[in-house]
């Protein structure tokens, strides 16, 4: 009898206990981030739209993610993206643009078809028909009820930015940048022409040091250049190019800003500690706080780092292509440097050693495909 009722409680208080969702997740999606931002973004960027959590590929394949030029927007254009298809009117007002899933399905990258128009605003739109991969609708902010239900309504996300006024020229040097392999540049000073951009070319990234993320996180900067530089002026950007950056400094005041050819720098903070197998002498260069970025790399992936020098000058980028939150004490490194940049350039080492501050591997110098 005492078994009977034990067993008939058991199933009162099961009954009396909330439902487990269907398929586990009932979380919707929003977007955490975009990038470019601000109204100074170069001829030549890539859009970058990070979410709460990997979404359905439809959110890249059908056109979910949109980029319109602002004169081209008028008030019912987000609507009718939120009810796909498009029509051909509408599809032909859209900046043609790759769009591709990245990092591990949280990010969608646009990359226009060619330069953006100078002086001109963009808006990048987010269809409310993007869902996870559960099926769960986009919000535009996640909000739940004291039960701690989700109660967001489906929602849409857009942003806007602005091409910087004044157009550019496409320099000779450097492998990042504009189309043929240059950089697109402000016009030179009314006294004559700029001196030519350096060659720098970001080598290695360390977004997920084991320990302390201030202490470890790195940039290596390789010089491509056939004679000593003086790296003074330059700026980080950690944007994606929409900002003109934070200037870079030596860490010891008032140590000289310069490499040798083919000299490596590190770009770090100023709570940075060096690790044991940093090459003396090694040139380190500091942003203005103890952090690297004011918050930290990003160990998902998708931030994108851009250099700059004084005159305001794209130098170099990392386009935050690869997630690192597997790889703790692991840097990504670029091989070849001598060839072209991109998503391909960059992978995580096969085998010891994890990181290399401070020094080239073979594949990186030698023009040999990454490991």
């Amino acid at each position: 009898m005492a078994r009977a009722v034990w067993v008939a409680l058991g199933l009162l208080v099961g009954a009396c206990q909330p439902p487990a969702p269907p398929g586990g997740d009932v979380l919707p999606p929003w977007v955490v981030e975009f990038a470019p931002q601000g109204e100074a973004v170069p001829l030549e960027t890539e859009v970058v739209v990070t979410f709460s959590e990997p979404v359905a590929p439809e959110a890249a394949v059908t056109g979910l993610v949109v980029l319109v030029e602002e004169s081209a927007l008028d008030e019912g254009f987000h609507e009718d993206l939120d009810e796909p298809p498009l029509t051909k009117k509408r599809k032909a007002a859209l900046v043609p643009v790759e769009a591709r899933l990245a990092g591990d399905g949280e990010l969608v990258r646009l990359t226009p078809a060619g330069p953006l128009l100078a002086g001109a605003a963009y808006w990048v739109l987010v269809s409310s028909a993007v869902t996870d991969q559960a099926s769960n609708p986009l919000v535009a902010e996640l909000v739940l009820d004291e039960n701690g239900r989700v109660v967001s309504p489906r929602g849409h996300a857009s942003h806007r930015f602005q091409v910087r006024a004044g157009g550019g020229e496409q320099t000779d040097g450097g492998p990042d940048g504009g189309p043929d392999g240059g950089a697109w540049t402000e016009a030179g000073p009314a006294d004559g022409p700029a001196p030519a951009a350096l060659r720098l070319a970001w080598s290695e990234v360390l977004a997920n040091p084991a320990g302390d993320e201030a202490a470890g996180e790195y940039l290596e900067l390789a010089s491509l250049e056939t004679g000593p530089v003086e790296l003074a002026g330059l700026r980080l950007d950690d944007q994606g190019g929409a900002e003109e950056g934070e200037e870079l400094a030596t860490c010891a005041a008032g140590a000289p800003a310069s490499l040798p050819p083919g000299g490596v720098a590190l770009v770090v903070g100023r709570a940075f500690a060096p690790p044991a197998e940093l090459p003396a002498g090694t040139l380190l260069l500091c942003t203005p706080r103890d952090s690297l970025t004011p918050r930290g790399l990003r160990n998902s992936g998708g931030e994108i780092l851009v250099l700059r020098d004084a005159l305001g000058r794209e130098l170099t980028r990392f386009g935050g292509w690869l997630d690192f939150s597997a790889h703790e004490g692991c840097g990504a490194r670029r091989a070849p440097l001598a060839g072209p940049d991109g998503e391909e350039a960059w992978s995580f080492p096969g085998g010891p050693p994890c990181a290399t501050p401070g020094w080239l591997d073979e594949a990186q110098t030698s023009g040999a495909e990454p490991p």
